[in-house]
């Protein structure tokens, strides 16, 4: 939960996450693997685990909306 909650802070902050900069590293030394343009670009994360790891930790409402957590628990809930 926790790292998924990072790599949504780092998203929000910088414009990417931990996982692209280690899989362009690999990239660099040649080491195989998928690195296909939609891996490379936004991995998905795991809205739930983000959800209960933000709770886990109290964030403040200010530093829920700074990292656009309000709004990705908005659009996991069900519609009527």
């Amino acid at each position: 939960m926790m790292n998924e909650l990072g790599r949504q802070v780092m998203r929000q902050r910088f414009g990417f996450d931990l996982y692209q900069v280690m899989d362009a590293h690999e990239r660099r030394l040649g080491n195989k693997g998928d690195h296909s343009p939609e891996i490379m670009t936004q991995p998905p994360l795991d809205q739930k685990s983000v959800q209960r790891a933000a709770r886990m930790i109290k964030l403040t409402p200010v530093e829920r909306k700074a990292y656009n957590l309000e709004e990705e628990a908005a659009s996991a809930r069900p519609q009527p």
